[in-house]
């Protein structure tokens, strides 16, 4: 840590509360972040993040840059939140210089802060602004040490530093052991599960790629034919506020049942792959009126489908659980929902349309109708019949 300022270093010592033995706050230079960014590849220095780099064109991102490359760079410090650090050690090296001091620390991670650090490097090395950048910006650091053992207080300071900034409910629960496993799982079958936002995963000859907000919503749609919640008031950040929806969606079994894990995990790509079915034949329909439609109706007709073919669907899914985690059972089972749109989408679709003729008059327009609980009655009522 280099800054010509006195810095703040707070002893704590051992105790029983779980709160960090030690702290230090200071200025920090711009370069020295950006050489940790160097220094570790693939995210390594912001996995306990809760999200990674979303990118230069974003606004508050931009403004970081514009304020680095200008000729007011040195008041950076003082206008920027600061980034947050956790290390396992923190190691003060003596005796200070100038008010300036040396810090080791073992097993460091950027908990608040990864748009900063991201942009600063930006900033130095982008075409457009690195003849611009003189690197004589300071950043406001707090260095926390938590033990490996203190994982409550660490969870709890990550979700306290970034629920201070613009983040969104589902990037709190990135981190969640659940998520994490749900990743993990589909990565052996070869499918991309993007649980942080900015997070830019390999896809080279992966069979799926979905986020863990549209496998959640698809899966609500599919298996519980939650259509007209997901059309009303259950928006993607009601259900990953911790809710009743989110501990159905992903129940703490997850963590310790490998059974249970695995067969969430291949019901939410089950349930993506039925509505991309359905989506990419909601757009080559011609009809302009029926395609805007059922373009707001996905939900109800990808519902539709699956209860048309529950049974096969449902043997799909206990085959792929009894058998090993590979690319080839994750194809079986996409080409199983694939199969179940081409033989049961227009089937579909014409139930849906005569329910909503026969329902019309008890609402005043379809995207009315669709928020409705007891049109979505009526429609799943008419599916189960058929």
């Amino acid at each position: 840590v280099q800054a010509p300022n006195p810095y703040l270093y707070h002893e704590i010592g051992d105790n029983p509360t779980g709160m960090p033995p030690r702290m230090l706050v200071g200025f920090c230079n711009v370069n020295q972040l950006i050489r940790l960014v160097d220094k570790y590849s693939n995210n390594e220095l912001f996995e306990k993040n809760v999200r990674f780099y979303l990118g230069a064109e974003k606004d508050v991102n931009r403004k970081i840059i514009q304020t680095v490359t200008s000729n007011q760079s040195s008041w950076f410090g003082f206008m920027n939140n600061g980034v947050s650090i956790t290390a396992d050690t923190v190691l003060t090296m003596a005796p200070p210089i100038k008010g300036r001091i040396r810090v080791k620390l073992g097993n460091l991670q950027i908990i608040n802060g990864c748009q900063t650090v991201n942009s600063l490097y930006r900033a130095k090395y982008d075409r457009d602004t690195k003849d611009i950048f003189n690197g004589n910006s300071n950043v406001l650091v707090r260095i926390y040490q938590v033990p490996p053992q203190d994982s409550a207080f660490m969870d709890a300071l990550i979700l306290a530093t970034n629920a201070q900034n613009a983040i969104r409910p589902e990037d709190l629960v990135a981190n969640d052991p659940r998520q994490i496993k749900l990743q993990s799982i589909l990565r052996d079958y070869g499918i991309v599960y993007e649980r942080k936002e900015g997070e830019h995963l390999i896809q080279n000859g992966s069979l799926q790629l979905f986020s863990k907000e549209d496998g959640a919503r698809d899966y609500l749609a599919i298996f519980t034919g939650a259509a007209a919640r997901l059309r009303g008031s259950l928006g993607r950040g009601k259900i990953f506020r911790q809710s009743d929806d989110y501990e159905e969606i992903f129940p703490q079994e997850i963590e310790t049942d490998e059974q249970i894990a695995k067969k969430r995990a291949l019901q939410m790509s089950l349930s993506v792959a039925i509505l991309e079915a359905c989506r990419a034949k909601i757009k080559s329909m011609s009809d302009k009126d029926e395609k805007s439609n059922l373009r707001k109706s996905a939900f109800y007709i990808g519902r539709i489908i699956y209860l048309a073919a529950e049974n096969a669907l449902t043997q799909a899914i206990d085959q792929a659980l009894e058998s090993g985690a590979d690319k080839k059972i994750a194809t079986k089972l996409i080409r199983a929902a694939t199969d179940a749109v081409d033989d049961h989408f227009d089937s579909s679709r014409k139930l849906f349309n005569d329910v909503w003729k026969h329902e019309r008059s008890n609402h005043s327009d379809l995207d009315t109708a669709l928020k409705n609980d007891g049109f979505a009655q009526a429609v799943f009522i008419r599916a189960k019949q058929n």
